[in-house]
Parts: C-alpha cells; sequence; structure tokens
C-alpha cells in the first residue's frame, strides 16, 4: 500500500481516504484486513505528526491566500 503518497494532502481529502476504507470495512469487504489496518495506523500517525507540526497550518494558509489572490 502506499497510503504514505496521500499524507500531503488536505485533511479533507486524507478523510475522504479514511472515510472510503471506512465504507469497506463496514460493508465487510474481503481484504487483508490485518496488512490493510497496519498500514493505515501508519498513516494515520504520519498525519498527526504533520498537524502537530505545523504543515497542515501552512497549507491552509497558503490556499486562502491562492484564493483570496494574495499569493
Amino acid at each position: 500500500m502506499h497510503l504514505h503518497k496521500f499524507a500531503g494532502l488536505d485533511l479533507a481529502y486524507v478523510y475522504q481516504v479514511l472515510e472510503a476504507y471506512g465504507e469497506l470495512w463496514i460493508e465487510k469487504t474481503q481484504l487483508l484486513w490485518d496488512e490493510i489496518w497496519q498500514h493505515l495506523l501508519g498513516f494515520c500517525e504520519i498525519i498527526i505528526k504533520q498537524e502537530s507540526s505545523g504543515l497542515q497550518r501552512t497549507r491552509r494558509r497558503e490556499i486562502i491566500l491562492w484564493q483570496t489572490g494574495i499569493g
């Protein structure tokens, strides 16, 4: 799995990735869940570390500046 490639996305998109796996879990889709859970938890750890280091805040600020024409 290459979930780490999604780590640079805005949190709204990260949520959608996690939500998709949640739906597969609820539907009891036959997947290698032991492996998937390890990757999902590792992915969440990356996101949490980014959030705590301020990377997401910086990204949000850049988007706001771009949308307003300042950046």
